[in-house]
């Protein structure tokens, strides 16, 4: 599905400085976000987000260090586009120019595609990591509302028999579902978007400039 991530924003312990301009910039992006209009979506909580050394992604190393606002727009995982996703996404963009200012006219509508707010801030996390080397039957599509206990996937052997289902852990909604049907244990074959209780501007882990 068609979405936008968010960075987290973090400053060094005791930098008041820095700490004022992650608040301000976040807000910004909080702004620019929903200008865009699409599903909001956090990205993995801060000590994998730091382990995926994310934070020196260039939409993170914008923000954090220069204090401008920056997003990452995830038009679908399709390598052909749709053309809805297309127009949603220029649609958007054009948005993001006026709330900047630097576009007249009014707010745009985001159509032909599925933009979901459940309610409450949400993260990706990658889940329904299998247990064997196996073929993987999937019951759920991007866009699709899980709940706790929910199916997710079956895994089968090359013979197609049940080597069991994976429930889900969390409420939330899928993402996206990685491509192929062929996997290894411990892969992940279902990303969700789940609820999010971590700040979005916070102090880097005291060991990091360790």
């Amino acid at each position: 599905m068609s979405f936008v991530f968010r960075d987290r924003l973090l400053y060094k312990q005791g930098d008041e400085a820095a700490r004022q301009r992650a608040l301000k910039t976040s807000q910004q992006m909080d702004e620019m976000a929903r200008a865009f209009g699409h599903t909001i979506i956090a990205d993995f909580a801060t000590s994998k987000y730091i382990d995926e050394k994310l934070h020196r992604a260039t939409t993170a190393a914008v923000a954090m260090l220069a204090g401008i606002p920056s997003l990452t727009a995830e038009l679908s995982s399709s390598y052909t586009p749709a053309r809805a996703t297309i127009a949603a996404g220029v649609a958007g963009l054009r948005n993001v120019l006026r709330w900047a200012g630097m576009l007249h006219g009014q707010k745009e509508p985001i159509t032909g595609i599925r933009v979901i707010d459940p309610g409450y801030p949400v993260r990706r996390r990658s889940v329904a990591r299998v247990t064997h080397a196996c073929i993987v039957h999937h019951f759920v599509e991007a866009g699709d509302l899980v709940k706790v206990g929910d199916p997710l996937v079956e895994m089968r052997d090359q013979w197609g028999r049940s080597l069991g289902i994976i429930q889900s852990e969390y409420e939330g909604f899928v993402i996206s579902i990685p491509p192929g049907v062929v996997c290894y244990p411990g892969e992940s074959t279902v990303l969700l978007a789940i609820r999010d209780d971590e700040p979005l501007v916070g102090e880097y882990p005291a060991d990091y400039f360790n």
